[in-house]
């Protein structure tokens, strides 16, 4: 139910909507969306949007960038006092005859904004992979399977679906491992776009599905690269190999290739087993001679997921202070 739900904002708040959510889509008779939309309209798509991210349909960054495009919106429309008037056309941004401010909708949008502040917050913080990737992996995995099943494609793969499933109901514990599931998700669902395709020779829900699953696991590779392509090359290594550094160094070593740094951790360089490999840089350490060219590159990747995830929190920083700033003058 919630990844059916969260369908609607994912497909019809766009840059052709301003960033904006429509007031509603009329299935029957007309067939289009409304558009226009309301202070009321507008705090729901940011609570959805941050919501969404905690189900594991959307990564931080995808967080980020859809609510700063939002904010750029807003800051362009008219207001009354600072208040945002009640219903504005999406698509040329100008009011909407009778112009009025609603106590009502204000209200709603500012109890939104209120949970969407604290929801930022916590955003940065909490682990930029884990194991809600692959739950919101499974929700949409099971309507995939759901819709497949009631259209009855001929020459789905239903069982390489099943084994995706499975594999998302006990995901791996190590980072790395994580990686290459969602890499055979991304060429599975692929498959199996490609497949209904041939099938069917035309566009359909399970088609729609098994192209949601591919876009998601695709979006988490990309936060993989940006963040975490370091553990891999911390995963080169067995404990047997880094004993020499130490019983500490190899509980922070086992900590690292399972639990992966939430943004504000890792643009601080607050990763437990990188502080010890940068401390013994230079050192004369006995473990140092053999792990030289290993450790180097391993802090080089880190320094650049550092930099990365600065940057994203910097952008992180700006949308937050908008919404407080916006939050002041409903």
């Amino acid at each position: 139910v919630a990844r059916r739900t969260w369908r609607y904002f994912s497909d019809f708040v766009s840059e052709e909507t301003s960033w904006l959510p429509p007031d509603n889509y009329q299935v029957f008779h007309q067939d289009r969306l409304a558009m226009r939309t309301s202070p009321t309209n507008i705090g729901l798509w940011m609570l959805s949007v941050v919501t969404a991210q905690e189900f594991g349909y959307l990564t931080v960054d995808q967080v980020v960038d859809k609510l700063s495009h939002t904010m750029e919106t807003i800051a362009k429309l008219e207001r009354h006092e600072g208040h945002l008037l009640n219903w504005y056309d999406i698509e040329t941004l100008t009011p909407l005859e009778p112009r009025y401010v609603s106590t009502v909708d204000s209200g709603n949008l500012l109890g939104a904004l209120w949970t969407l502040d604290q929801g930022l917050e916590r955003l940065v913080g909490r682990p930029v992979l884990d194991g809600k990737v692959f739950d919101g992996l499974r929700d949409t995995g099971n309507t995939l399977k759901e819709v497949a099943e009631t259209e009855g494609f001929a020459g789905f793969d239903a069982q390489a679906l099943d084994e995706l499933l499975q594999a998302w109901e006990s995901p791996p514990e190590r980072i790395a491992d994580s990686f290459k599931l969602l890499r055979r998700t991304k060429d599975i669902a692929a498959a199996l776009g490609n497949e209904g395709r041939e099938s069917a020779g035309a566009d359909t829900q399970a088609l729609y599905w098994a192209r949601q699953v591919q876009g998601q696991a695709s979006a988490w590779l990309t936060i993989a690269d940006r963040y975490l392509a370091w553990v891999e090359i911390l995963d080169e290594k067995s404990e047997d190999e880094l004993a020499g550094l130490g019983p500490d160094a190899l509980i922070s070593f086992r900590h690292d290739l399972r639990h992966a740094p939430s943004l504000l951790d890792l643009a601080d360089g607050n990763v437990d087993f990188i502080e010890t490999l940068q401390a013994l840089h230079g050192e004369d350490h006995p473990a140092a001679g053999s792990l030289l060219e290993w450790r180097s590159r391993l802090l080089r990747m880190f320094e650049k997921s550092k930099w990365l995830a600065g940057e994203e929190l910097g952008l992180e920083k700006r949308l937050l202070g908008n919404v407080r700033e916006l939050s002041e003058s409903t």
